[in-house]
């Protein structure tokens, strides 16, 4: 049951990006470029043109990807349904921020009380990966952040809207020339910042995604000090007037010596809950989906 060309082509198409698309695979760039060549000798048809900045997909390659969709995904289903046949009652669960894994660090230790005997896995990823690992049926329940304009799949339910904001150190003249207000235009980065060192989400989180469009959106190319996945470490940095960042709104009240701001239009994500096709729930998953619902930060 091999699929692995079928899912590279996959990433590419999500991806509208050979580059993102090897990034995000873990491969080099013209390690996939072959494979994508290879497979457009072997259906005799081109599968993506380049328009301006992304990718395309051909009428071809319409066809192409709605025949690999299904399947890789009836593999997939088929491979999950095979190991909860044959593996170890257990709850796979992943989550993609800090927040996500706080929260699970709360609700586990009741979990455990009442389900002793059921084994909980549980993984943190960036964006990307989690739901690459996802769409391969290997997360039964996953929370994720989800970029605010992408289609919501079919399973996928809405837990809140989450805001990132610009954080800067307080002593900065930024933060003077600025006291008072709650919100500033997005251009303002270009006009004022210009040549600051900035503090990136790293590659592949949504974090980095929502930077990158909105940098693109008002062609501003930031300086870059350093690049983490930390929100602590983050709000430490910029503490230390090491460059500006954008950090979820939830850390705001962590620090004193720094000043915050909404961005105009506002950034913002979905935290969605996600639970697998075809999972098999029981009063173990069910419980745990419950208190995930009816966590503080959703309500």
């Amino acid at each position: 049951m091999e699929t692995k060309a079928l899912e590279y082509i996959l990433e590419i198409a999500r991806c509208r990006s050979i580059t993102k698309a090897a990034r995000s695979l873990g491969i080099s760039q013209s390690a996939l470029s072959q494979i994508l060549l290879r497979v457009e000798r072997e259906i005799g048809a081109v599968i993506f043109i380049r328009q301006k900045r992304a990718l395309k997909l051909t009428e071809a390659g319409e066809l192409y990807i709605e025949a690999a969709a299904k399947i890789v995904d009836t593999k997939n289903r088929f491979l999950a349904n095979l190991q909860d046949l044959t593996a170890e009652r257990h709850i796979r669960v992943g989550v993609t921020s800090q927040w996500g894994m706080a929260m699970l660090l709360e609700i586990l230790p009741e979990f455990h009380a009442l389900f002793p005997d059921v084994p909980v896995e549980l993984v943190q990823r960036s964006y990307s990966a989690l739901m690459s690992e996802y769409a391969q049926y290997r997360i039964d329940i996953a929370v994720s952040t989800y970029h605010i304009s992408d289609p919501l799949p079919e399973e996928g339910e809405v837990l809140r809207k989450e805001e990132m904001k610009l954080f800067v150190n307080k002593n900065h003249p930024f933060s003077a020339a600025h006291a008072g207000e709650s919100s500033i235009p997005e251009q303002l980065l270009r006009s004022e910042l210009d040549g600051m060192s900035f503090i990136r989400s790293a590659k592949g989180s949504l974090s980095r995604r929502m930077e990158d469009a909105m940098f693109e959106r008002i062609g501003f190319a930031p300086r870059t000090f350093c690049e983490v996945n930390d929100y602590i470490t983050f709000i430490n940095l910029v503490e230390a007037d090491l460059g500006f960042a954008f950090v979820s709104a939830d850390y705001a009240s962590l620090s004193n010596k720094v000043s915050i701001w909404s961005m105009e239009p506002k950034l913002l994500r979905r935290n969605i809950l996600l639970v697998r096709p075809g999972f098999e729930r029981g009063k173990e998953a069910d419980y745990l989906i419950d208190r995930i619902k009816n966590y503080k930060l959703f309500k």
